[in-house]
């Protein structure tokens, strides 16, 4: 898997427990970064702000 295709994985995760809210997910990603899985923080590390946006976006339009 590529670290895009972790984040996006992990991402989809918390969006659909918060609701899919995309607020509530930036933000529980901010508070809980240190009880998101390594795999989850690695691949975040490892993106470009660009990527992180389009697959905010991506996760965002897919409903």
């Amino acid at each position: 898997m590529t670290s895009k295709e972790i984040y996006k994985e992990e991402l989809i995760k918390i969006y659909e427990d918060q609701h899919q809210s995309m607020e509530s997910t930036i933000n529980y990603v901010f508070t809980h970064h240190n009880k998101l899985p390594m795999t989850f923080i690695n691949a975040r590390r490892d993106l470009t702000d660009s990527d992180k946006n389009d697959v905010i976006r991506d996760v965002c339009y897919q409903f």
